[in-house]
């Protein structure tokens, strides 16, 4: 007989998962199915083309070195797990510091750094997994405006714990240069086609 849904028995407690199962016939007749391992992801962030996780808009400035959360993502595995992060983030504007328009012939640098910290027992904080940078240097009336790209992609294994992924935007430019350098990380556009600012973040079990 069908179950209904959310609904269980003594038989069918563990089979309510997508996986690999076998009967424990050690308990007669009346055994259990019994989970072997299932590995089905999990999406920590993004993950969907129509609801996708974006960076809002933000600006940094700097005459030296600065750098700023853009977005932050906080979650527990409950297994050890293949973890596969990728983002895609638009940088705009790249002016001095004050606004006006790059013409110095100076280059100048924007990434996006993405760091991993670990809350529970064993913990680490602030460990660098993913880097993107770009430079751009103007000495004249014409040149390249628009959006730039910052891309990057990484999988590892992580054991089950809590943790937090941030991912940071920065610029730089030399402390004896004297106009500085100013960016826009992101975007406000809700527009489901823009896929200019994407980030997903997808776990996946490895042990049974």
């Amino acid at each position: 007989e069908p179950l209904a849904v959310n609904e269980t028995t003594n038989r069918t407690i563990n089979v309510r998962a997508k996986g690999y199962y076998e009967f424990n016939a050690s308990l007669g007749t009346n055994g259990q199915w019994v989970s072997m391992f299932q590995r089905d992801p999990a999406i920590v962030a993004g993950g969907n083309i129509l609801n996708r996780t974006m960076i809002p808009e933000t600006v940094l400035s700097t005459s030296g070195t600065t750098q700023a959360t853009l977005f932050s993502q906080p979650f527990t595995l409950s297994r050890k797990s293949i973890v596969e992060v990728y983002f895609s983030v638009p940088v705009s504007n790249l002016l001095r510091a004050n606004g006006q328009t790059l013409v110095d012939g100076a280059s100048k640098l924007f990434g996006l750094n993405v760091y991993l910290s670990k809350t529970d027992s064993p913990t680490f904080s602030n460990q660098n997994i993913v880097r993107d940078t770009e430079t751009f240097t103007n000495s004249g009336n014409n040149y390249v405006v628009g959006i730039f790209q910052l891309n990057g992609s990484r999988k590892f294994v992580l054991d089950a714990g809590t943790y937090t992924m941030n991912f940071s935007g920065f610029v730089y430019a030399n402390p004896s240069d004297p106009v500085g350098v100013r960016a826009t990380f992101g975007t406000n556009s809700t527009a489901n086609s823009d896929l200019r600012s994407v980030i997903d973040i997808v776990a996946s079990p490895v042990d049974q």
